[in-house]
């Protein structure tokens, strides 16, 4: 029995090592910091809560932000599926929590996201995409344009990439059972406006319109790029708050903006050509005067993909 015990604490010890060494070893930046809200840049392949096997994204970066501000406890408000990167809201105070989880309900929080895909956009270029959504096999989702049940909603606009020069030592993708020639970058920009919040919504309209994302390991086709690339290429790029004089009393100020850029730019031979193709589809495209003009502002790239 006391072998038993000894090899069990050896085993829990030995998962709180790599758990620990995993904190360790990864910095979340953090975009945007007041008395009620932290904003951060959330990293590809990290789920929201924790498990027995890992550490959630809300658990390492209260590990993280309480090296300095111990007595300070973190919230979470909303969620990045784990594929996703860029930006998540967390909450200071209850107060803050309670306020933000009313404007996301209320749609007083406006989101974008950026995506790429290896498809050119041959069923259409822009457009509402919206339907309910519903199971698929293998814990995928489908939607459902007849069905209003789990209604998702997302609008879309593209711009094609074929133009830029593909950076060298790319590598060609992953083509069973033919002899098509892939093309080595991607060959259309994404953004995308979510109006409802369901699991892989985005994922699934882009699949939907026949632009599935870069390295998506579940709603791929025939150019299987997840099995070449590291990621899936969504990137929660924008957000902001609106909360107006007509609200109730709110903790935040009437309008906060916030922009973390695609870490994309690595496809292109020129990352600056890649971002002047992003700032003209957010120019025409993005209603916000404040995150239009964030767009060009000095490009750079947080997180390495």
């Amino acid at each position: 029995m006391l072998s038993s015990y000894s090899k069990l604490e050896s085993l829990l010890l030995l998962i709180l090592l790599l758990l620990l060494q995993s904190v360790d070893s990864l910095h979340i930046p953090i975009l945007y910091e007041s008395k009620e809200i932290l904003a951060i840049n959330k990293p590809s392949g990290i789920q929201h809560h924790s498990t027995t096997d890992e550490l959630g994204i809300v658990a390492l970066i209260r590990q993280q932000y309480d090296q300095k501000h111990p007595t300070t406890r973190l919230y979470s408000v909303h969620r990045l599926d784990r594929v996703t990167s860029g930006i998540l809201l967390l909450a200071k105070t209850p107060e803050a929590a309670r306020e933000l989880t009313r404007l996301f309900r209320e749609k007083k929080i406006v989101k974008y996201y950026t995506a790429l895909s290896y498809h050119k956009a041959t069923q259409k270029k822009q457009g509402w995409i919206q339907g309910g959504m519903e199971r698929g096999r293998r814990k995928s989702w489908m939607l459902v344009r007849k069905n209003t049940t789990n209604f998702a909603q997302t609008r879309f606009f593209s711009a094609g990439l074929g133009q830029l020069s593909a950076a060298n030592g790319l590598a060609p993708l992953a083509l069973s059972n033919s002899k098509e020639t892939t093309p080595l970058a991607p060959r259309t920009l994404l953004l995308l406006r979510p109006y409802t919040g369901k699991t892989h919504q985005l994922r699934v309209a882009a699949k939907s319109v026949g632009l599935p994302l870069a390295g998506d390991p579940v709603y791929k086709d025939r150019y299987d790029s997840s099995a070449t690339l590291n990621r899936t290429y969504l990137h929660a790029t924008a957000l902001e708050i609106r909360a107006s004089k007509d609200d109730t009393p709110s903790c935040f100020p009437e309008c906060i903006s916030l922009w973390c850029p695609p870490p994309f730019a690595h496809f292109s031979q020129n990352p600056e050509e890649f971002n002047e193709v992003l700032q003209r589809l957010v120019d025409k495209h993005c209603e916000s005067a404040e995150l239009r003009a964030l767009c060009r502002g000095p490009y750079h790239e947080e997180i390495s993909p």
